[in-house]
């Protein structure tokens, strides 16, 4: 789905549960984010709605920031071991690091289409730029902001 199809779907439904109003109430965010697509449960929203919720309300920007969250948390929890086992592959000494050159031959083996200048532009954007070698956690955020299929 194209990103201003995906958006145009998130108006919709921001304007339908939200009586046209700028704001939604928090106990219609569930059923936003099952609406756009985002199945999230009642206690994994309680625990983020405090950083979003203003006397009981959220804007649309926070409604957004909130379903990008979760779409996060979705992908951590679907790919997460593939993502681990790729990383495990690339670590051929188990030393709990990958080498960035190996990271970015990789990427062009799956087929990304991020070349030199733009992967180390993607480290910099990261607070990576200029290491040799990422732990687990850096190598997930660096995947994490790869551009893929817009929402």
């Amino acid at each position: 789905m194209s990103s201003s199809r995906q958006f145009k779907r998130y108006e919709e439904a921001f304007s339908k549960l939200s009586n046209k109003s700028d704001l939604l109430p928090v106990d219609s965010v569930c059923d936003f984010l099952r609406l756009t697509g985002i199945g999230a449960l009642p206690e994994e929203l309680d625990e983020m709605l405090p950083d979003y919720s203003v006397n009981g309300f959220l804007n649309f920007a926070s409604v957004l920031d909130l379903g990008s969250r979760f779409r996060t948390q979705q992908f951590l929890q679907n790919e997460n071991r593939e993502l681990l086992l790729i990383f495990k592959l690339l670590d051929e000494f188990n030393s709990g690091y990958v080498y960035v050159e190996e990271l970015k031959q990789a990427c062009l083996l799956a087929g990304d289409t991020l070349r030199g200048k733009e992967f180390d532009h993607l480290l910099h954007t990261t607070g990576l730029s200029g290491k040799e070698r990422l732990s687990f956690y850096e190598y997930m955020d660096v995947l994490l902001k790869i551009p893929s299929e817009p929402f």
